[in-house]
């Protein structure tokens, strides 16, 4: 099985050493030594400077093919070379505390596109669309309630709950697919809503309509909601895969160290 992670890192030096402490776990404790590919705005070898010395001979860096932001991913997803069996887009915020490979060979098992859901986060969002319409809850927003809402056609389905920021296929033509969709969603909301809420609820809505999601890497992630002390991590909290960081970005590097 050959499979590529890829991920987008740009800005200043704590993004970048963001994604070497990233990096760092899924080497040492993600065991990974597949092929991986960043979009970066700084030159390949500035770039590759944050990339352990494990994986760098398997690195590809590639230019941005638009203005940096969360939503050029789904542009840079045209550029991914093809002829792997796994890909797997992941932020840059993310702990590796366990092997990768399980998470690889369940996405590499199936032909539908692969997420990790927040219904835990989130219990009382986890419904059927219909049963949330005029509630209000906190952060539906986030999810693409309003976007499903507003379609009318998705009532009897649940919400997912899909977090954008891990992401995969076994077949990237059906990566692309989903890209395109969330392209097309995102060119008709207003800009007041992209940057409010970003990409992610136009991948929750592309996700309702297309039908033919799997939400099987949920339980190889943890989403931690406040800085972890060391009894939450190493006493309570059973090592799943991924810790993906959320929310506080300024004390995020802490975080993750």
């Amino acid at each position: 099985m050959t499979s590529l992670i890829w991920t987008c890192v740009y800005g200043g030096e704590n993004y970048f050493n963001i994604l070497r402490v990233s990096l760092e776990s899924l080497v040492v404790f993600g065991k990974y030594t597949g092929h991986l590919c960043i979009f970066s705005d700084r030159e390949p070898l500035a770039t590759l400077q944050f990339v352990p010395s494990e994986l760098r001979l398997k690195t590809m860096v590639l230019p941005f093919p638009a203005t940096p932001g969360l939503q050029v991913r789904y542009e840079c997803a045209e550029l991914l070379p093809a002829g792997h069996d796994v890909f797997l887009y992941v932020d840059t915020d993310i702990i590796y505390d366990a092997t990768v490979e399980p998470i690889l060979a369940e996405i590499a098992r199936t032909d539908q596109l692969c997420f990790s859901s927040e219904e835990v986060s989130y219990p009382a969002l986890h419904q059927r669309i219909g049963l949330l319409a005029g509630k209000n809850l906190r952060g539906s927003e986030w999810f693409g309630l309003d976007l499903a809402l507003k379609d009318g056609g998705l009532d009897g389905h649940v919400l997912p709950m899909i977090n954008s920021g891990i992401m995969g296929a076994s077949h990237l033509s059906r990566f692309l697919g989903l890209c395109r969709s969330v392209r097309d969603v995102i060119s008709n909301c207003s800009q007041a809503y992209i940057r409010g809420y970003g990409d992610q609820p136009a991948v929750n809505y592309v996700a309702l309509k297309s039908g033919g999601c799997s939400k099987l890497i949920t339980r190889y992630v943890h989403f931690p909601r406040h800085a972890p002390d060391e009894s939450s991590v190493r006493k309570g909290m059973a090592l799943r895969g991924m810790v993906h960081f959320l929310w506080a970005q300024q004390l995020k590097y802490g975080e993750m160290v």
